[in-house]
């Protein structure tokens, strides 16, 4: 049995990195001219747009990339991506900057990664808590293989995970899962969009059809520049393909700190269909928010059901799809799982 895990940028947030597009944005706006960007055309209007009150265009970094290419015309393409280029570079250099100093200990990195996968087992619903354990039994007999796949470029999850490789394989979900002779297994992190040191970090939008500019959207420079898969092909490392093969292979599959956003479609669509493949899987989103708290039942059920409206959008599923999928999708509000004990 497999258990993926994927990470997004919640989880630098909750180990206390300073990791969030705003908090680059004022970095970019703060060392304007040592970072030369005066004349780059992207940083121009991020400027523009923060000094207008607009900093909401820019929640989205790499949607708002394909929204600013309406403006670029057959002339000015080369400009327009050696100056996303450009971008590119500062943004690793500030998170190489936001995450030099995270450091944690074996202890706390084995329990942060111990009280997360075995989460799943304490869903706030009984019923739900019952699914899980329900499926988790058909498997009792056999190895549980973990794999953790990071959307992030910080190698912050390696440092927390790849830790305890050695150190989960005498670890039980409860009592009798898994059984005598059977072990959970952890493999190394899996980096699908790159990381800050091997020159491979993906920064685009999820197809053609998010740069807003027809006459564009068939360019292979620009496709090349500005679209993750194209920009995945160029790195030829077969990532989506590791990425599709992962998600094949596992019963569950769980989110955190993920936005489930538009630039990164296609990964949503690829776990929608597995999904209708295996009606056994299960998928968990816990919805990271450092400031939500639970209040009131009938305020997490919303919640959980934007979280859901959202990864149905996003994964382009139809109503059919919806109804074959929806009980097997479980929402967590509010758990605070990779946090380091102060």
């Amino acid at each position: 049995m497999q258990i993926t895990w994927l990470f997004g940028n919640g989880l630098d947030l909750s180990l206390g990195l300073k990791t969030r597009y705003t908090d680059f944005y004022k970095h970019l706006l703060l060392n304007e001219d040592k970072l030369n960007l005066t004349e780059n055309v992207i940083f121009k209007k991020l400027k523009e747009d923060f000094e207008d009150g607009k900093e909401y265009l820019w929640v989205d970094y790499e949607k708002q990339l394909g929204n600013l290419l309406k403006d670029v015309n057959e002339e000015q393409k080369n400009r327009f991506i050696l100056d996303k280029v450009k971008l590119d570079l500062c943004l690793r250099d500030y998170l190489v900057l936001a995450s030099s100093n995270f450091q944690v200990s074996q202890e706390e990195s084995k329990n942060i990664v111990l009280n997360a996968i075995l989460d799943i087992t304490r869903d706030k619903k009984e019923v739900e808590r019952e699914k899980i354990r329900n499926l988790l039994n058909r498997y009792a007999h056999g190895d549980i293989i973990i794999n953790a796949v990071s959307f992030n470029y910080t190698n912050t999850l390696s440092q927390v995970w790849d830790n305890n490789l050695q150190s989960m394989k005498d670890v039980k979900f409860f009592r009798t899962f898994p059984s005598v002779g059977n072990k959970v297994i952890l493999n190394k992190v899996f980096y699908l969009h790159g990381t800050l040191d091997n020159g491979e970090m993906i920064i685009g939008v999820n197809d053609s059809s998010q740069l807003a500019n027809g006459k564009l959207q068939n360019d292979n420079q620009v496709n090349q520049a500005l679209v993750k898969k194209s920009l995945l092909e160029t790195a030829g490392q077969l990532n989506i393909d590791k990425f599709i093969k992962m998600i094949n292979a596992s019963t569950i599959i769980c989110l955190f700190g993920l936005s489930i956003g538009e630039t990164d479609k296609m990964y949503w669509e690829y776990i929608k269909k597995r999904m209708l493949a295996d009606k056994e899987l299960k998928l968990i989103i816990y919805e990271y928010s450092d400031k939500y708290e639970t209040t009131h039942i009938l305020l997490n059920e919303m919640r959980s059901n934007e979280v859901k409206n959202k990864f149905y959008k996003n994964s382009n599923a139809t109503e059919d799809e919806i109804n074959k999928i929806d009980n097997n999708i479980l929402v967590e509000v509010g758990h605070e799982l990779f946090k380091i004990s102060k």
